[in-house]
């Protein structure tokens, strides 16, 4: 998982990433280290708030637009505040470099065969902190009752990446998101539904691109710099489907999401598989089962044996087969 500071871009282990959600309201922890923003109560979880550009040496912006990556370790748990969250990235040992800087928070870097770079950042490194502003009298003073914790510890959660269409939230489940990527032309392919727009070339893999706005009839807004694409994978296949932007990662617990209203059941749309309702919106999940027809997914096998029937000819030598008496040289 990917997000910004400014320019730089910085990396996390995805499974260290427990959700993404929208700054909070805040509660200062007095003779706390300016870094930390302060608590927040997250669905009755209290977290310490870390401001990632401030413990960096990075100038200070306004918070408005930010994001809180809440990452998750061997039972550790910190909010980190960044600009904005990137891309969801797959990545190679090969890739992974030492870094040349005498950080305790940044060992390691990422090079991408594009010839970005990546910083990653030491997960532990940052818990530790976490944990020291856990410890102190106002966290206390907020947390739960061990009741509340067994109660918590009972509930089972889903993981929910959230993305915007025509205004509108709605999620996939976490466990069908390959990643997520930047929007890039793709290239046509005739005798296909109107909404498939065509392939492209993943990291040597063709990848199908879906526009979901089209396939679900929503109205279809210009590609900008905020347009992504998820790329879901569904029986072996993966499929990409444009959206106009990432939202969050939520996690929410399955007691919270509701069956769809009878009416949208009435109107045929079983690609709705619940509907979860925040403070701020109510977002609509999406079955990646349902979407991932048939037909897609031979599209996708159909295209990746267009390629290895491309890279076999390729492959090929070609010979002049000539004779010298009765002997046949080439």
């Amino acid at each position: 998982m990917t997000f910004a500071l400014g320019d730089e871009i910085y990396a996390v282990p995805v499974e260290c990433v427990r959700e993404i959600v929208r700054l909070q309201r805040l509660t200062r922890v007095p003779l706390a280290p300016k870094y930390v923003e302060g608590i927040a109560n997250l669905r009755g979880e209290v977290l310490p708030i870390m401001n990632l550009r401030k413990r960096l040496g990075l100038e200070e912006i306004n918070l408005e637009t930010a994001k809180v990556v809440i990452l998750e370790q061997s039972g550790k748990t910190l909010g980190v505040i960044v600009d904005r969250t990137a891309q969801v990235v797959h990545i190679s040992p090969e890739q992974i470099e030492e870094a040349d800087t005498s950080s305790n928070f940044v060992r390691r870097v990422i090079r991408t065969k594009e010839g970005s770079m990546y910083m990653m950042l030491e997960v532990d490194k940052l818990l530790e902190l976490g944990e020291d502003q856990k410890n102190s009298k106002t966290t206390k003073a907020l947390e739960r009752t061990e009741t509340e914790k067994e109660q918590v510890a009972m509930e089972k959660y889903i993981q929910i990446v959230t993305f915007e269409m025509s205004g509108e939230i709605y999620g996939f489940p976490i466990e069908y998101v390959q990643e997520i990527i930047r929007y890039s032309k793709p290239t046509e392919v005739p005798d296909v539904p109107p909404y498939v727009k065509g392939i492209i070339n993943l990291r040597g893999d063709v990848l199908p691109i879906v526009d979901l706005r089209s396939m679900l009839n929503l109205m279809v807004s210009e590609v900008n710099e905020l347009t992504k694409v998820i790329v879901l994978n569904f029986k072996g296949a993966s499929i990409g489907f444009i959206v106009d932007k990432i939202s969050e990662v939520l996690r929410v617990p399955e007691s919270e999401i509701k069956d769809p209203p009878p009416l949208i059941r009435q109107q045929g749309n079983k690609e709705v598989l619940g509907i979860v309702r925040t403070e701020e919106n109510s977002i609509m999940i999406i079955d990646p089962s349902i979407l991932i027809s048939e037909e897609l997914i031979g599209l996708s096998e159909e295209e990746r044996e267009k390629k290895v029937e491309t890279v076999s000819v390729a492959e090929e030598e070609q010979y002049v087969v000539f004779k010298v008496g009765e002997e046949e040289y080439g």
